[in-house]
């Protein structure tokens, strides 16, 4: 352990340390004075060369008012709830000013440094908080999913279909069905169901049919090709396989006619073929696979499989003129680099869009200096690297409750497994304790 000159002004007090390997009882001062000056102790090198972890307990009053984080990358105690409150801001300048009202707390403190420079506190300020669409370019940025969706206008704007998941964009609207060739999208099908009574399928109101029923292509397991053949199906987003059903006589006996095929599994996603079983697919430019119809015109034409549809991007565009639905193209969602089907080209020219985002990407904060790995562990800038690569410090920080079995028993399997126990008064610098600091030096 080196002699530490660093002075952090943080308003609680550890009041015991017991290195639990050891069994050596460590006295440290508060942790808003000068650490007493100890030479590298012998144990303290064979926790180095021995251990792949090292688990610190804190105990603390609150939930939230950990303080050891600070010294740890990784575990700092407002890493537990900054984001989750400023991802909870109303808008962008909301959350701006949460984060700096952090910040602040975190400076007044002498927990973080005033500029990127200062490495004279155990947290280095990286600069103010910044924020930028997730479609934006940010260097160093992270992305922070917001309690609740956001929508912005773009005023021009240019969107340009891609192919499944080839863009970070969908549409974000309902489709409207308009008949065969009146509209430039079709439904992106997983899969068919077969559905048997007439009368069921003229009731539907809620699927597509098609007329696919002689479109079944069996798989040949003996043909010459079968390998490219099945290559073929498992690629890109696979391929549907089917099983066939046959019809039975007057007794019960199966015949050698198929009467409708069911759905077996998706090839390419992990569902496996059987070579001893019969199996069949739908191309995908089968005859008939473009037409959709509603139930009751379904019926009248005899159809009986209804199309099931990709969760994650039901509708796709097609050639104009093309598909028998149409949507509204105003209306996007970003949902992810690789994860849509369209991509922004153009944000000054074009038309006006709205799109809707779950998350934002972020700059700004604090990195942690390590202080514990450095001045209880004989780390430097050589030695950081390696020494965090072999050892992981883990800190967990409770507040006990003798009324809670489940924590007890909890808190009791951290201690038993601690390498090194703290007992702290606490460092509250969560919103409510912010407010409650606040009213209480209005009242003095």
């Amino acid at each position: 352990m080196k002699l530490s000159r660093k002075t952090v002004s943080i308003p609680m007090r550890l009041a015991v340390l017991a290195l639990a390997i050891v069994l050596v009882a460590v006295l440290v001062p508060s942790l808003g004075t000068k650490a007493s000056a100890f030479t590298s102790l012998n144990h303290i090198e064979s926790i180095k060369a021995n251990q792949s972890t090292f688990n610190i307990v804190e105990i603390v009053p609150q939930a939230n008012t950990g303080s050891i984080g600070y010294y740890v990358d990784g575990y700092e105690p407002t890493s537990n709830y900054w984001m989750t409150e400023v991802a909870a801001g109303a808008n962008r300048a909301a959350r701006n000013n949460i984060a700096k009202t952090v910040f602040q707390n975190l400076q007044a403190r002498g927990i973080l440094g005033s500029t990127p420079a200062d490495t004279s506190c155990p947290l280095t300020y990286l600069g103010d908080y910044a924020e930028y669409y997730p479609w934006e370019s940010a260097t160093g940025a992270t992305t922070l999913t917001l309690a609740t969706p956001e929508t912005v206008d773009l005023a021009t704007s240019t969107f340009e279909s891609v192919g499944i998941n080839k863009g970070d964009f969908i549409l974000n609207s309902t489709a409207n069905f308009v008949g065969e060739n009146k509209g430039d999208y079709a439904q992106n099908i997983d899969y068919f169901v077969y559905q048997a009574d007439s009368g069921t399928v003229a009731a539907d109101e809620e699927n597509y049919y098609y007329d696919i029923g002689s479109a079944f292509t069996p798989i040949d397991f003996g043909a010459p090709d079968i390998s490219d053949t099945l290559k073929g199906l498992a690629s890109g987003n696979g391929t549907a396989i089917y099983t066939p059903v046959y019809k039975t006589d007057a007794n019960g006996t199966s015949t050698t006619e198929i009467d409708h095929y069911v759905y077996a599994g998706t090839l390419g996603t992990g569902f496996m073929l059987d070579v001893t079983k019969e199996y069949y697919y739908v191309k995908s430019d089968a005859p008939g696979i473009g037409d959709a119809k509603e139930g009751s015109a379904a019926a009248g034409a005899g159809l009986h499989y209804y199309a099931v549809a990709n969760s994650k991007t039901p509708y796709v565009e097609v050639d104009a003129g093309k598909g028998c639905f149409s949507m509204d193209t105003t209306n996007f969602e970003y949902v992810g680099d690789g994860a849509g089907d369209y991509s922004l080209t153009n944000t000054s020219s074009g038309n006006s869009h709205t799109v809707t985002y779950g998350a934002v990407k972020v700059t700004g904060g604090y990195r942690n200096n390590d202080w514990l790995l450095r001045d209880v562990f004989d780390a430097d800038d050589t030695t950081l690297a390696t020494v965090k690569a072999k050892m992981k410090i883990q800190v967990f920080s409770v507040r006990p409750d003798l009324s809670n079995a489940e924590i007890t028993n909890n808190i009791t399997g951290l201690l038993n497994a601690a390498d090194l126990i703290v007992l702290s008064d606490g460092l509250n610098l969560s919103a409510a304790a912010r407010r409650a600091d606040t009213a209480a030096a209005t009242l003095t």
